[in-house]
């Protein structure tokens, strides 16, 4: 894969910023940040497929329109203000999508790319992301999504392309079970991943809110920038956010959204992601 994408997108594979992005994700481990870049290709590949993967960037118009229900409503977003040490912050509401992990992770991608490369400065490649996931179905299900087989998926693709594919430093991450099932759920899983990552993981106890809050707080997490889901202050407009992006990713293909018919040629599907969009909005 990763020939492959240095034959198609030479410019952008061998770019030195792109390169620098790995190497601080591996503390300028040049054989780790060597293997991290490759790994990224190979599961760029298999996420997006042949026809999507071997583009400079991850962009809306590359989701399949399968994926859509979980971009409208908001399965992953990275919120608009950073934390106390300067960290990018990405919410995963997994609750929220009754889906396939694929999705979710395809999104995690997205944010991934919005937060490292589409930043007006380099911050967030030095100082990292920190992920903050709820995780369990409002009926009280642990399982976030249909089988416990694609719940371990998730959590493993999910922990191993952060530490090993995309390139971002994981500076911590934070777990909201929604209830005592979802938890015990949660700490076997814990079991199965590396040392590496599990030191970075931080489970909260639900029946604890209170002190779920001091505890973010001493991460840098204030309640300010804490998601209202989780008990935090935070509430923005994630569709007027999202149809931004989305006119943006059209404008930087050279889609004009002023033309129906260009429009429908050149991105399929992507009409039908903004009427459901302007239904969530109206």
């Amino acid at each position: 894969a990763y020939e492959t994408a240095l034959f198609i997108i030479p410019e952008h594979v061998e770019c030195s910023q792109f390169r620098l992005a790995f190497l601080r994700a591996d503390g300028f481990e040049v054989d780790s940040a060597a293997q991290r870049i490759v790994t990224y290709w190979q599961r760029k590949v298999e996420l997006f497929g042949i026809e999507r993967a071997f583009k400079p960037y991850v962009n809306i118009l590359d989701f399949p329109e399968d994926d859509y229900d979980a971009l409208v409503k908001g399965g992953v977003k990275l919120l608009p203000d950073r934390d106390e040490r300067g960290r990018a912050v990405i919410f995963s509401l997994v609750r929220d999508y009754m889906g396939t992990s694929d999705s979710m992770l395809r999104l995690i991608w997205l944010m991934i790319h919005v937060a490292v490369f589409d930043q007006d400065d380099d911050d967030i490649q030095k100082k990292g992301v920190v992920i903050l996931s709820g995780n369990g179905r409002p009926d009280g299900s642990p399982l976030p999504f249909d089988s416990l087989r694609d719940t371990e998926r998730y959590w493993y693709h999910t922990c191993n392309d952060s530490e090993g594919a995309l390139p971002m430093k994981t500076a911590a991450v934070h777990v909201f079970p929604p209830n005592y099932w979802a938890m015990t759920l949660t700490e076997h899983l814990l079991n199965f991943l590396h040392p590496k990552v599990r030191c970075r993981m931080n489970l909260h106890d639900p029946s604890m809110p209170n002190e779920n809050l001091m505890r973010l707080a001493e991460y840098g997490i204030t309640p300010n920038i804490l998601p209202v889901e989780l008990g935090g202050q935070m509430d923005f407009n994630y569709e007027d956010v999202l149809y931004d992006r989305i006119v943006e990713d059209l404008s930087q293909a050279g889609i004009d959204t002023d033309q129906d018919e260009y429009w429908e040629e050149s991105a399929p599907g992507i009409d039908k992601l903004m009427a459901m969009l302007s239904s969530e909005l109206s």
